[in-house]
C-alpha cells in the first residue's frame, strides 16, 4: 500500500473519530441538573437549574417557585460570559417557562436588565419562543447600590415571561 493511500485512510479514520467521538463530546459538553443551589448566598436552600460544562458548574438560576417547569428567578449567577443566556434557552427548549420576577416587587440589576434585553431581541427574531412583559421592575430604594445605578431611571426595566411558542 502506498504512503499516499495510508495517509488518506488515516484522514478518513480521523474524520470518523471526530464525528463519532469529538463531535458527540462537544454536544454532550453541557448538562442541565435541577438540584439545590450550590453557590452560597441568599439562594442557599432553594432549588435551582444548574448548567454544567464539561462537568463543571458554570451557571445557575435559583427558583423562587416550587415547580421546576415554571421558574420564578430568584437569582442568576454565571461563572462564564454568555452562560446565563445559554442556560435560559436550554431551559426554554426543554419546555420550562421562566419569569424574571414579580412586577412592582422584584428589582432588576444592570446586568440582568441587559441580559433580559438580549433575550428579548433574540426571541423577536425566532418564532420558536415568545416573551410577555409582566410589568415594571421595582428598583425603589436601590438608588445607592452600584449594581442598580445604571438602570434606576430606565422606563423599560421590565419583568418578563419567556417560554416556547
Amino acid at each position: 500500500m502506498s504512503k499516499e493511500i495510508r495517509q488518506m485512510i488515516n484522514k478518513v479514520k480521523s474524520f470518523k473519530q471526530f464525528v463519532n467521538e469529538d463531535l458527540q463530546n462537544s454536544t454532550n459538553e453541557f448538562e442541565l441538573k435541577y438540584e439545590k443551589w450550590k453557590l452560597g448566598g441568599y439562594s442557599e436552600g432553594h432549588f435551582s437549574w444548574n448548567l454544567y460544562k464539561s462537568g463543571k458548574l458554570v451557571c445557575a438560576i435559583s427558583n423562587d417557585n416550587s415547580d421546576k417547569n415554571n421558574v420564578l428567578v430568584r437569582h442568576i449567577e454565571s461563572k462564564e460570559k454568555g452562560m446565563a443566556t445559554k442556560l435560559i434557552f436550554m431551559l426554554l427548549d426543554n419546555g420550562v417557562k421562566i419569569e424574571t420576577g414579580k412586577p412592582d416587587y422584584n428589582s432588576v440589576s444592570t446586568t440582568a436588565y441587559y441580559m433580559n434585553k438580549k433575550i428579548v431581541d433574540l426571541i423577536k427574531n425566532n418564532s420558536k419562543y415568545k416573551y410577555t412583559v409582566l410589568g415594571n421592575a421595582n428598583n425603589k430604594g436601590k438608588e445607592d447600590y452600584e449594581p442598580y445605578k445604571d438602570v434606576i431611571d430606565k422606563t423599560d426595566n421590565f419583568h418578563y415571561r419567556f417560554e416556547k411558542a
